[in-house]
């Protein structure tokens, strides 16, 4: 038993609690409830409970005493977070974890939301993606950073409570340490090697290396270099071991002596046809021992003589075939082989290099295969493959077509001309779908076209209710309907269910109410009112549940008068009375009047009415965005069209001020002359009044009266609608939406990268309005988050934008004389990685000159594109 100390350090108070009926008897003990506090569940709603505390001075324990509660109350259902902590020592590699203290509220414990966040020192929590447990390892990503441990409880019933963090203090780096130390390359004479490790601790600084040779004599470790992690091998290492040391903690020793010079290679030249497409191959005579794999690599240039291979553009990797098939990017240049020598037992010598005679020639353009890939399903995404060849590619034409058969000639999805993807629509179910590509050279010529059809007709989408949401004003005798968002084929009878929760969280579904609409009644006054719709297909697939959000509470609506009878025998002397059908909440003191028919057809009122009074007149709490409906009380005959104007003020104004008008200040503004109101952001934060003149149906007025609201108008939720991303060049994003709830404060923004039409992950470091396009981008589509933030620091929910279009590198092109512009008028950062791309290119030519030279394409993948001027005076 768990023993509760007090003030007195000599004193033990053991406590212990029990758990009774009704009526304060039968008690009995709650297994491990022996804290002196006790938090009630769900299943003690409703019973009694009783403490016991026995007090216990050294060896002797006292009398008990004890004490009854009153019966337990329900709890909110909500959870609350009565304590965060973040627990572990703040080194990098180490494991924390979050803990949490949680009060359950009357809910069962559930599933909560865990998640960690990065702060660095000048700059907003980040989220950390896939750190959703309540243990976190720490990573170098984290050194010199705070962490944030939000949790969120969450209850089995669904219901969430508000989340709570904790901060850390700044991570700090582990001691530098190295592991897996090891020597990479040929340990042959004249080859550079390099020594590598696995550092941990930190980022790594200057870390000191040293190289040591194996002495011929002893057998001893000398210095052999120092200061750089590589060494090339020379002649005194031939024989020897080297061992390579890193920051002293690790030592790696070569298995093998350092190895002669390698062979050498003779009279290498390429053979073969020099056209796009043919195979050609190099030979050459090996001398140096027997050739074993030799390895050939090959190259393309614009020069007819070979100078360097840094002035060479590879078209493969070193490889041991020396056959090699002419590429499209080697069309028009010559062709390079780089011959490297090797001996069966893996000696290499130095390579020879071997250039065609001619430039490699150009083919007519044609397609060698089309193909599609993808899920032909709604909401898909088919991509279009191809294998062009013939020259260089010029604006090759792709279209796409929909069609009942697959014999049929199709039609044209116009919309998608000029793309390589076609995402699926609606329109596209029960159809085949084909892509014909008409290749065309740069020139302009076109080639034969080429058509594939998919394999199978497209299918439905899964169906599901993209959004839910009850319509309607929330007062009885109103109908309620739903809004929602369906997708997923042609939908077809969808089942609903209305549900009226109570004020105390009880939930009860409205048996008689399985439709898209819902009157409301006097049973729903005080509740809130939701609806469940499972979205089905027209061939009866169904998809997933979804429940709207609650509106409500339901208030009373006008008092009205449906229908009246009379009764009673209608004879000299017996007495009349009347039944009336009532709506409007609850029934209070109901007018009514007594009239007398002549023979002729006119009304004789029988009791004289009263002045026009305003019995009553009330304004409920206000909130932004809701409409406030007064209750109001009128006496006095039948109610002819009240004066209604409705008053803004910062300041909370007397009932008597109102009804002198002239001696309303200048900070009091008039908002609506109606008898309901809205509350928009201007009366956030203001108290709001409303007047009234009670006027009889004959024009004759009353006495006005005013009310005063309790509190200020209070602001709404949240909410941000219409997110979308908006383009504003190639290469750069806006993010947009439409804010509602309050005065904004200082919201957050994030994008999101769609790789492959469903799996979206979120893009680090991106939190503002607008994106600039990375590599990373290109063949994705992105998504702008905004995460409505009021100016209390109230955190509504997060919305993501429709995906943009598939983002796409530009092609710019410029003839390259005109990079020459750049260097006399200035170049940018864009301009001139274009010039080092293509330095290997360009001549420098004087002004006036007679030398030209043809204009070339360049591709690339900057953004965004420029502009140059037409000529140079």
């Amino acid at each position: 038993m768990d023993e509760t100390e007090s003030t007195d350090t000599d004193v033990n108070l053991k406590y212990q609690w029990f758990i009774g009926d009704r009526t304060p008897s039968n008690f009995l003990e709650i297994h491990g409830a022996t804290r002196e506090l006790y938090w009630p569940k769900h299943e003690d709603v409703g019973r009694i409970l009783k403490v016991e505390c026995t007090p216990k001075l050294g060896e002797t324990e006292y009398p008990t005493i004890f004490s009854i509660s009153s019966p337990v109350s329900p709890g909110t259902v909500h959870p609350k977070v009565l304590k965060i902590e973040v627990c572990g020592d703040l080194l990098e590699g180490n494991i924390i974890r979050g803990h949490a203290e949680i009060a359950w509220c009357g809910g069962t414990p559930g599933k909560s939301i865990s998640s960690w966040l990065r702060k660095r020192w000048n700059s907003s929590p980040v989220v950390i993606v896939g750190a959703e447990e309540e243990e976190y390892q720490l990573t170098l990503d984290d050194v010199d950073s705070c962490l944030v441990f939000m949790y969120t409880p969450m209850t089995e019933e669904g219901a969430k409570g508000e989340p709570q963090c904790a901060i850390t203090d700044y991570v700090k780096a582990a001691p530098p340490s190295v592991s897996d130390v090891q020597i990479s390359g040929d340990v042959v004479e004249g080859n550079t090697i390099r020594g590598v490790g696995k550092y941990f601790g930190g980022r790594e600084g200057p870390s000191k290396f040293k190289w040591l040779r194996e002495d011929k004599d002893t057998g001893e470790l000398m210095l052999a270099s120092s200061g750089m992690n590589e060494y090339t091998l020379t002649k005194e290492d031939v024989g020897r071991c080297l061992a390579f040391v890193y920051e002293g903690k690790s030592v790696s020793i070569a298995s093998q002596k350092v190895k002669q010079a390698p062979p050498k290679v003779t009279n290498a030249k390429i053979i073969g046809e020099l056209k796009e497409g043919s195979k050609i191959s190099v030979t050459g005579i090996v001398t140096g021992g027997t050739e074993g794999a030799s390895r050939v690599q090959w190259f393309k240039t614009s020069s007819s003589t070979f100078e360097d291979e840094s002035y060479l553009d590879a078209l493969s990797t070193s490889k041991i075939a020396k056959a090699f098939r002419i590429p499209l990017g080697a069309v028009g240049y010559y062709i390079v082989a780089k011959f490297t020598p090797m001996t069966p037992d893996g000696e290499a010598g130095e390579p020879v290099y071997a250039i065609s005679e001619r430039a490699a020639e150009t083919l007519p353009p044609n397609l060698n295969f089309l193909t599609l890939t993808g899920d032909y399903a709604e909401g898909g995404i088919v991509t279009a493959s191809y294998g062009y060849i013939g020259g260089h590619e010029g604006k090759s034409i792709y279209n796409w077509y929909l069609h009942e058969v697959e014999n049929d000639s199709g039609a044209m999805v116009s919309e998608f001309s000029g793309l390589l993807q076609y995402r699926i629509s609606k329109d596209a179910i029960g159809k085949f779908i084909s892509v014909k590509c008409t290749p065309v050279h740069d020139d302009g010529i076109v080639g034969e076209p080429r058509t594939y059809m998919g394999q199978e007709r497209v299918r439905p989408g899964t169906p599901r209710l993209l959004s839910l949401r009850v319509a309607g004003t929330a007062v009885e005798g109103t109908t309620l309907s739903v809004e929602k968002k369906y997708w997923g084929g042609e939908e077809g009878d969808s089942f609903y269910l209305w549900f009226r929760t109570s004020s105390s969280g009880t939930n009860i579904e409205v048996n008689d109410a399985m439709t898209s609409s819902y009157k409301l009644s006097i049973d729903d006054i005080g509740s809130f009112i939701s609806v469940s719709c499972e979205p089905v297909r027209n061939d009866w697939a169904r998809g997933p549940i979804v429940i709207s959000k609650q509106v409500g509470p339901i208030v009373p609506g006008p008092p009205t008068c449906h229908s009246l009878e009379f009764q009673g025998s209608l004879i000299e002397g017996d007495c009349m009375s009347f039944v009336a059908s009532y709506s409007g909440g609850e029934k209070g003191e109901c007018l009514h009047e007594w009239f007398r028919v002549n023979h002729n057809g006119v009304k004789e009122k029988i009791s004289s009415d009263g002045d026009p009074i305003g019995v009553e007149l009330s304004i409920p709490e206000c909130c932004e965005g809701e409409t406030i409906v007064p209750k109001q009380r009128y006496f006095g005959g039948q109610e002819g069209d009240g004066e209604y104007v409705w008053y803004r003020s910062k300041n909370k104004l007397h009932e008597s001020a109102l009804l002198n008008l002239p001696s309303i200040t200048e900070d009091v503004h008039i908002c609506a002359n109606t008898l309901t109101y809205k509350p928009s952001l201007e009366d956030v934060g203001a108290y709001l009044a409303l007047y009234w003149l009670p006027i009889r149906i004959d024009g004759k007025s009353g006495n006005p009266i005013a009310s005063v609201c309790e509190s200020p108008v209070s602001p709404a939720f949240p909410v941000v609608s219409n997110v979308h991303a908006k383009e504003l060049s190639s290469s750069i994003y806006l993010g947009e939406g439409e804010y509602f709830g309050g005065h904004e404060g200082s919201s957050l923004f994030s994008w999101y990268r769609e790789t492959d039409g469903e799996t979206i992950t979120l893009i680090d470091g991106a939190c503002s309005k607008t994106y600039q396009v990375v590599d990373d981008d290109y063949n994705c589509r992105l998504l702008f988050g905004y995460s409505p933030v009021r100016s209390d620091s109230v955190i509504g929910e997060l919305r993501l934008s429709v995906p943009t279009h598939v983002i796409l590198p530009g092609i710019p092109y410029f003839p390259v004389w005109r990079l020459l512009l750049f260097s006399v008028l200035g170049m940018g950062n864009l301009q001139r990685r274009v010039l080092e791309v293509n330095k290997k290119r360009v001549k420098v030519v004087k002004p006036g000159s007679k030398i030209s030279f043809p204009t070339t394409k360049v591709r690339g993948t900057y953004a965004p594109p420029f502009h140059v001027s037409k000529s140079i005076s």
